[in-house]
């Protein structure tokens, strides 16, 4: 079963439930429309990240962009 962990504008980001309570942050984001997103990640790491406890979100995310109906966050 997948959760929402974080939204963003349009965009969610979805892990399934294995993923969610071993906090790997392996989860996937997409768009209102359905569509799989385009992800950019140039942001730093959070402080949870950098001192290797993962943080559980998309921290370094810097940008999402949907292909199918070009809605950006």
């Amino acid at each position: 079963m997948s959760s929402v962990v974080e939204f963003r504008g349009s965009f969610r980001y979805m892990e399934s439930g294995g993923d969610r309570l071993r906090r790997s942050g392996r989860g996937t984001w997409y768009d209102r429309c359905g569509e799989l997103a385009l992800t950019e990640h140039s942001n730093p790491k959070c402080d949870s990240c950098r001192r290797g406890i993962a943080c559980g979100l998309d921290c370094t995310l810097s940008k999402l962009v949907c292909p199918k109906c070009g809605a950006t966050a």
